[in-house]
Protein backbone atom coordinates (compact mmCIF):
# COMPACT_ATOMS: atom_id res chain seq x y z
CA UNK A 1 0.00 0.00 0.00
CA UNK A 2 1.05 3.28 -0.99
CA UNK A 3 2.74 5.54 2.09
CA UNK A 4 0.92 8.50 3.07
CA UNK A 5 0.99 11.80 1.10
CA UNK A 6 2.43 14.71 2.89
CA UNK A 7 -1.33 16.40 2.16
CA UNK A 8 -2.66 13.88 4.54
CA UNK A 9 -0.18 14.29 7.36
CA UNK A 10 -0.45 18.37 6.89
CA UNK A 11 -4.09 17.81 7.15
CA UNK A 12 -4.03 16.05 10.30
CA UNK A 13 -3.38 19.14 13.19
CA UNK A 14 -1.06 22.34 12.50
CA UNK A 15 1.07 20.38 14.34
CA UNK A 16 1.27 17.53 12.13
CA UNK A 17 4.38 18.80 10.13
CA UNK A 18 7.43 16.78 9.75
CA UNK A 19 9.61 20.28 10.89
CA UNK A 20 7.27 22.31 12.97
CA UNK A 21 7.76 25.90 13.25
CA UNK A 22 7.34 27.08 17.05
CA UNK A 23 7.62 30.58 17.83
CA UNK A 24 8.73 31.43 21.76
CA UNK A 25 6.09 31.74 24.00
CA UNK A 26 5.11 35.60 23.76
CA UNK A 27 6.59 35.91 19.97
CA UNK A 28 4.43 37.84 17.52
CA UNK A 29 6.37 38.83 15.00
CA UNK A 30 9.59 36.68 14.33
CA UNK A 31 10.10 35.10 11.07
CA UNK A 32 9.36 31.85 13.12
CA UNK A 33 6.43 33.23 14.32
CA UNK A 34 5.34 33.92 10.49
CA UNK A 35 6.50 30.19 9.45
CA UNK A 36 4.30 28.62 12.18
CA UNK A 37 0.91 31.18 10.91
CA UNK A 38 1.67 29.55 7.20
CA UNK A 39 1.53 25.77 8.80
CA UNK A 40 -1.35 27.11 10.11
CA UNK A 41 -2.75 28.26 6.86
CA UNK A 42 -1.45 24.87 4.72
CA UNK A 43 -2.74 22.99 7.52
CA UNK A 44 -6.38 24.53 6.77
CA UNK A 45 -5.54 24.12 2.91
CA UNK A 46 -4.56 20.60 3.07
CA UNK A 47 -7.71 19.69 5.12
CA UNK A 48 -9.86 21.52 2.96
CA UNK A 49 -8.90 18.89 0.26
CA UNK A 50 -8.65 15.65 2.29
CA UNK A 51 -12.17 16.93 3.64
CA UNK A 52 -14.13 17.33 -0.28
CA UNK A 53 -12.09 14.36 -1.60
CA UNK A 54 -13.83 12.00 1.33
CA UNK A 55 -16.90 14.03 0.72
CA UNK A 56 -17.11 13.37 -3.20
CA UNK A 57 -16.27 9.75 -2.47
CA UNK A 58 -19.40 9.18 -0.07
CA UNK A 59 -21.51 11.31 -2.77
CA UNK A 60 -23.86 8.31 -4.28
CA UNK A 61 -25.16 10.91 -6.52
CA UNK A 62 -21.99 11.38 -8.45
CA UNK A 63 -21.06 9.25 -11.53
CA UNK A 64 -17.24 8.14 -11.48
CA UNK A 65 -16.44 10.92 -13.48
CA UNK A 66 -18.35 13.06 -11.62
CA UNK A 67 -16.17 12.48 -9.12
CA UNK A 68 -12.97 12.81 -10.87
CA UNK A 69 -14.08 16.17 -11.66
CA UNK A 70 -15.53 17.40 -8.44
CA UNK A 71 -11.91 16.74 -7.05
CA UNK A 72 -10.15 18.10 -9.70
CA UNK A 73 -11.67 21.24 -9.40
CA UNK A 74 -11.02 21.44 -5.73
CA UNK A 75 -7.31 20.58 -6.53
CA UNK A 76 -7.38 23.45 -8.88
CA UNK A 77 -9.45 26.27 -6.24
CA UNK A 78 -6.43 25.22 -4.06
CA UNK A 79 -3.40 25.36 -6.19
CA UNK A 80 -4.94 29.06 -7.10
CA UNK A 81 -4.96 29.93 -3.40
CA UNK A 82 -1.72 28.54 -2.43
CA UNK A 83 -0.18 30.53 -5.79
CA UNK A 84 -1.69 33.86 -4.78
CA UNK A 85 -0.97 33.32 -1.17
CA UNK A 86 2.52 31.45 -0.33
CA UNK A 87 4.93 34.07 -0.78
CA UNK A 88 3.01 36.47 1.49
CA UNK A 89 4.30 34.14 4.00
CA UNK A 90 7.66 33.10 2.22
CA UNK A 91 9.27 36.21 1.14
CA UNK A 92 9.46 38.12 4.62
CA UNK A 93 11.60 34.78 5.48
CA UNK A 94 13.79 34.61 2.23
CA UNK A 95 14.07 38.56 2.54
CA UNK A 96 15.75 38.22 6.10
CA UNK A 97 17.86 35.58 5.20
CA UNK A 98 19.33 36.51 1.70
CA UNK A 99 19.56 40.30 2.85
CA UNK A 100 22.02 39.71 5.60
CA UNK A 101 25.07 41.33 6.37
CA UNK A 102 27.60 39.15 7.45
CA UNK A 103 30.53 41.42 7.39
CA UNK A 104 29.05 42.27 11.30
CA UNK A 105 30.58 39.05 12.14
CA UNK A 106 34.50 39.20 12.41
CA UNK A 107 34.83 35.09 11.48
CA UNK A 108 32.84 35.75 8.24
CA UNK A 109 34.92 38.29 7.08
CA UNK A 110 37.57 38.13 4.75
CA UNK A 111 40.95 39.91 5.86
CA UNK A 112 40.73 43.42 5.52
CA UNK A 113 44.82 44.32 7.02
CA UNK A 114 47.79 43.16 6.13
CA UNK A 115 47.88 42.98 9.86
CA UNK A 116 44.97 40.33 10.11
CA UNK A 117 46.70 38.74 7.08
CA UNK A 118 49.62 37.76 8.48
CA UNK A 119 47.62 36.44 11.08
CA UNK A 120 45.55 34.34 9.19
CA UNK A 121 48.62 32.56 7.43
CA UNK A 122 50.45 32.33 10.87
CA UNK A 123 47.22 30.73 12.26
CA UNK A 124 46.86 28.34 8.44
CA UNK A 125 49.99 26.83 9.20
CA UNK A 126 50.02 26.16 12.67
CA UNK A 127 47.03 24.32 11.90
CA UNK A 128 48.14 23.07 8.78
CA UNK A 129 50.67 21.07 10.91
CA UNK A 130 48.31 19.21 13.05
CA UNK A 131 46.45 15.57 12.51
CA UNK A 132 43.23 15.83 11.32
CA UNK A 133 41.66 15.05 14.60
CA UNK A 134 43.43 17.28 16.10
CA UNK A 135 42.43 19.47 13.93
CA UNK A 136 39.04 19.24 14.47
CA UNK A 137 39.56 19.99 18.14
CA UNK A 138 41.14 23.17 17.51
CA UNK A 139 37.50 23.83 15.74
CA UNK A 140 35.77 23.07 18.37
CA UNK A 141 37.73 24.77 20.87
CA UNK A 142 37.46 27.80 18.74
CA UNK A 143 33.54 27.41 18.53
CA UNK A 144 33.58 27.32 22.49
CA UNK A 145 35.44 30.27 23.13
CA UNK A 146 33.87 32.26 20.18
CA UNK A 147 37.92 32.50 18.94
CA UNK A 148 36.96 34.70 15.93
CA UNK A 149 40.44 34.72 14.65
CA UNK A 150 41.21 31.45 14.54
CA UNK A 151 37.57 30.60 13.01
CA UNK A 152 38.05 33.14 10.65
CA UNK A 153 40.81 31.39 9.59
CA UNK A 154 39.33 28.12 8.94
CA UNK A 155 36.13 29.73 7.65
CA UNK A 156 38.89 32.16 4.97
CA UNK A 157 38.30 29.93 1.76
CA UNK A 158 38.05 26.22 3.09
CA UNK A 159 37.81 24.64 -0.92
CA UNK A 160 41.42 26.39 -1.22
CA UNK A 161 42.80 25.66 2.34
CA UNK A 162 41.71 22.21 3.17
CA UNK A 163 42.85 22.81 6.69
CA UNK A 164 39.23 20.20 7.42
CA UNK A 165 36.58 19.00 5.08
CA UNK A 166 34.45 21.73 3.76
CA UNK A 167 31.34 20.13 4.88
CA UNK A 168 32.86 20.26 8.28
CA UNK A 169 33.35 23.68 7.71
CA UNK A 170 30.38 24.71 6.90
CA UNK A 171 28.36 22.74 9.67
CA UNK A 172 30.93 24.89 12.28
CA UNK A 173 29.73 27.83 10.15
CA UNK A 174 26.04 27.45 11.01
CA UNK A 175 26.76 26.96 14.56
CA UNK A 176 28.76 30.07 14.74
CA UNK A 177 26.00 31.86 13.22
CA UNK A 178 23.47 30.66 15.70
CA UNK A 179 25.54 31.56 18.43
CA UNK A 180 25.85 35.33 17.19
CA UNK A 181 23.03 35.69 14.66
CA UNK A 182 20.19 33.36 15.78
CA UNK A 183 17.80 35.50 13.88
CA UNK A 184 19.58 34.58 10.51
CA UNK A 185 19.15 30.94 11.01
CA UNK A 186 15.48 31.76 12.35
CA UNK A 187 15.07 33.14 8.77
CA UNK A 188 17.06 30.38 6.91
CA UNK A 189 15.45 27.65 8.74
CA UNK A 190 11.92 29.28 7.97
CA UNK A 191 12.21 29.81 4.57
CA UNK A 192 13.40 26.73 4.21
CA UNK A 193 10.80 24.33 5.78
CA UNK A 194 8.35 26.21 4.06
CA UNK A 195 10.00 25.82 0.92
CA UNK A 196 9.65 22.05 1.56
CA UNK A 197 6.00 22.06 2.14
CA UNK A 198 4.71 24.32 -0.46
CA UNK A 199 6.68 21.79 -3.12
CA UNK A 200 4.89 18.97 -1.20
CA UNK A 201 1.26 20.14 -0.98
CA UNK A 202 2.38 21.93 -4.84
CA UNK A 203 3.24 18.13 -5.93
CA UNK A 204 0.70 16.17 -4.52
CA UNK A 205 -2.48 18.73 -5.69
CA UNK A 206 -1.15 17.82 -9.07
CA UNK A 207 -1.43 14.63 -8.85
CA UNK A 208 -5.54 15.15 -8.80
CA UNK A 209 -5.57 17.03 -11.83
CA UNK A 210 -6.03 16.12 -15.27
CA UNK A 211 -3.26 18.43 -16.93
CA UNK A 212 0.02 20.30 -16.17
CA UNK A 213 -1.45 23.33 -13.56
CA UNK A 214 -0.23 26.32 -14.99
CA UNK A 215 -0.69 27.78 -11.24
CA UNK A 216 1.64 24.83 -10.19
CA UNK A 217 4.31 25.42 -12.64
CA UNK A 218 4.49 29.31 -11.24
CA UNK A 219 4.75 27.74 -7.66
CA UNK A 220 7.73 25.25 -8.70
CA UNK A 221 9.92 27.69 -10.64
CA UNK A 222 9.80 30.37 -7.90
CA UNK A 223 10.64 27.43 -5.10
CA UNK A 224 13.45 26.31 -7.63
CA UNK A 225 15.06 29.81 -7.32
CA UNK A 226 14.44 29.87 -3.51
CA UNK A 227 16.28 26.65 -3.16
CA UNK A 228 19.76 27.92 -5.23
CA UNK A 229 20.34 30.01 -2.23
CA UNK A 230 21.35 26.76 -0.73
CA UNK A 231 19.16 27.35 2.48
CA UNK A 232 18.59 24.22 4.74
CA UNK A 233 17.15 22.41 8.23
CA UNK A 234 18.00 19.49 9.88
CA UNK A 235 15.95 16.58 9.55
CA UNK A 236 14.21 14.94 12.69
CA UNK A 237 12.60 11.67 13.53
CA UNK A 238 8.99 12.94 12.11
CA UNK A 239 9.95 14.08 8.76
CA UNK A 240 11.85 10.71 8.47
CA UNK A 241 9.23 8.62 9.40
CA UNK A 242 6.84 10.70 6.95
CA UNK A 243 9.67 10.74 4.05
CA UNK A 244 10.04 6.74 4.30
CA UNK A 245 6.19 6.39 4.02
CA UNK A 246 5.41 5.08 7.83
CA UNK A 247 1.60 4.99 7.51
CA UNK A 248 -0.58 3.83 4.61
CA UNK A 249 -2.45 6.79 2.60
CA UNK A 250 -5.64 6.42 3.00
CA UNK A 251 -6.31 8.62 -0.38
CA UNK A 252 -7.70 5.94 -2.43
CA UNK A 253 -6.08 5.65 -5.80
CA UNK A 254 -8.19 7.68 -8.47
CA UNK A 255 -7.63 7.32 -12.45
CA UNK A 256 -7.61 10.70 -14.03
CA UNK A 257 -6.17 9.23 -17.30
CA UNK A 258 -9.90 9.94 -18.80
CA UNK A 259 -9.77 13.22 -18.21
CA UNK A 260 -8.89 15.77 -21.51
CA UNK A 261 -6.90 19.05 -20.43
CA UNK A 262 -9.37 20.97 -22.22
CA UNK A 263 -12.23 19.73 -20.70
CA UNK A 264 -15.20 21.86 -18.87
CA UNK A 265 -15.17 21.13 -15.46
CA UNK A 266 -17.74 23.73 -14.42
CA UNK A 267 -20.36 20.87 -12.72
CA UNK A 268 -19.76 17.81 -12.33
CA UNK A 269 -21.06 14.69 -13.98
CA UNK A 270 -23.92 13.16 -12.47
Amino acid sequence: MPGRKFIEWFATSNKSFGVNLTPAEGDGESVTFRGSKCQEWLHQLCKAFIDKHAAVLRDNRLTEQGRKEAVQREAGRLLAELKQRYRTFLDPCVSAYQNFDSTRLPALRRATDALSAVERLRIQQSISNLEVKDRVEVLENALRDNDEVVLGTLFDRPQLHRLLDPSLISQARRKYMSQNAPDVIAAETAAAVLTFDFEKVTDELSLFMAGPSSDAVEIHKHLAEIKKLGMAFESNADLEWMLNGGSPSGLPQMDFSSLSDGADLSTASR
